[in-house]
């Protein structure tokens, strides 16, 4: 595999997909814009850390093959990460409404069917 710079968040082409960008590419770096300065501050921190780093490029078949099994695992975890912040925000709301008084476990469970508990002697 061939070694080139890092170039930020750029992915380097492989050696039979085109040929190394010009030196003037190189010195580019992602936008920041939008970003708050602290962040900026970081950012550019870490570009400048990694700004002589080589790193190996595989050929575009191994991209796509990794691509191929990781996007369903990534999908699914995007799905997991939406789902755990709805849960979460129907959590908060049905514990306020609980502490306040205004939802009553009971009358939720005899809604969807769930039977009473038994009563301790």
């Amino acid at each position: 595999m061939p070694k080139q710079k890092n170039q930020g968040t750029k992915r380097t082409p492989a050696k039979d997909e085109s040929p190394l960008p010009s030196p003037a590419s190189l010195q580019s770096r992602p936008s920041t814009e939008g970003f708050i300065p602290a962040q900026q501050k970081a950012i550019a921190a870490v570009l400048g850390a990694l700004a002589g780093v080589e790193a190996l490029v595989p050929p575009t078949d191994v991209v796509d093959s990794f691509e191929s099994v990781c996007a369903p695992l990534l999908g699914r975890m995007r799905f997991n990460l939406f789902q755990t912040r709805t849960i979460a925000a129907l959590r908060d709301t049905l514990l306020l409404k609980l502490l306040a008084g205004e939802l009553r476990v009971s009358a939720c469970d005899a809604q969807a069917g769930v039977p009473a508990p038994a009563k301790l002697v």
